[in-house]
């Protein structure tokens, strides 16, 4: 199911990164014939098979390419119990393979993004980190066709980010799906944003968050546009203080457990809903929210265009 989702990405932009291997590495190397090769050579290609990585983390230097060789992302598997698994630099390229972790707290980030520009994580699958995806100080990371899974550490009540961004501009999260371990609320699973303009999230599926599916903060001109959301823990958008001109467009958000979004009305400057559609949200029968959009009484509401809520109302407020 999740490769046919997504057929048509053979006509993104980024095919043109996908440059020939300068050197294939057999199945079963090890961390470090691959950080040697990577340090040789800019695009390594890895053989379909498993590789078993230990704790040594994965260092892709700037402007290089690690990728499997095979059909498609399953074809070939790291295994890797590092704190950090893979730590790409700025322009390099991780492509067609899966990353799986050891479960629960027992390793931190399956790919680190940190204080490094224009990285691109392209057809991954990634789970069983406590964060699969972090990125932190770096500048248009793009994250595409990427499925993460398995995250965080369950029931034990800490909403642990499947995706963790902070004070990192310009990050794109395309394509692929998200998917949280359902142990709401306040649980595992969410695409978290901090200190970050200009996030863009595109015809991306998110399910099961533990807690809200989408937590921006302090995220101006935030656009989640084309998404579907279903079962989020907490709300389905939670737009909370200091996110000024937030954007919601074409997406479809049901069966969340509390409000299909939260926007802070009270907090954050504009805000639009355009064409948004919300089924069957409040699970929680909680008698402050509806399935639409939750909102302060006491300014102005953002414009919501297009936007229809299963049951109405559409807004309701605090």
């Amino acid at each position: 199911m999740r490769n046919s989702i997504f057929a048509t990405l053979c006509c993104l932009l980024f095919v043109a990164k996908a440059s020939a291997c300068n050197i294939t590495l057999p199945a079963g190397s090890t961390a470090s014939a691959i950080n040697s090769a990577l340090t040789t050579y800019s695009v390594v290609c890895l053989s379909p098979g498993s590789y078993s990585l230990g704790t040594t983390t994965i260092v892709v230097p700037a402007s290089k390419t690690l990728k499997g060789s095979g059909a498609s992302k399953a074809d070939s598997i790291l295994n890797s119990n590092a704190s950090t698994a893979i730590s790409p630099r700025t322009g390099s390229v991780l492509n067609n393979f899966t990353l799986h972790g050891p479960g629960g707290a027992n390793a931190t980030y399956g790919v680190l993004v940190y204080n490094n520009n224009n990285v691109v994580i392209w057809s991954l699958d990634i789970n069983s980190y406590l964060i699969n995806i972090g990125v932190s100080g770096s500048t248009g990371t793009q994250i595409l066709d990427t499925f993460v899974s398995n995250n965080g550490v369950i029931n034990n009540g800490t909403p642990s980010p499947n995706i963790w961004i902070t004070q990192s501009p310009s990050t794109t999260i395309k394509y692929g799906a998200i998917t949280g371990r359902g142990d709401k609320p306040f649980g595992d699973g969410e695409v978290s944003c901090y200190d970050s303009p200009n996030l863009t999230v595109d015809s991306t599926y998110s399910f099961d968050s533990g807690t809200s599916s989408f937590y921006l903060v302090n995220c101006d001109n935030a656009v989640v546009k084309n998404t579907k959301i279903y079962r989020s823990g907490g709300f389905g958008l939670d737009i909370v203080g200091g996110s000024d001109y937030f954007q919601a467009i074409g997406n479809t958000i049901q069966d969340g457990w509390y409000a299909g979004s939260v926007f802070r009305n009270d907090l954050n400057s504009g805000g639009i809903y355009s064409s948004n559609i919300f089924t069957n949200n409040n699970k929680s029968g909680d008698t402050r929210f509806c399935s639409g959009i939750w909102l302060s009484s006491a300014w102005p509401d953002p414009n919501t265009t297009g936007s229809t809520a299963t049951p109405p109302p559409l807004k309701c407020y605090f």
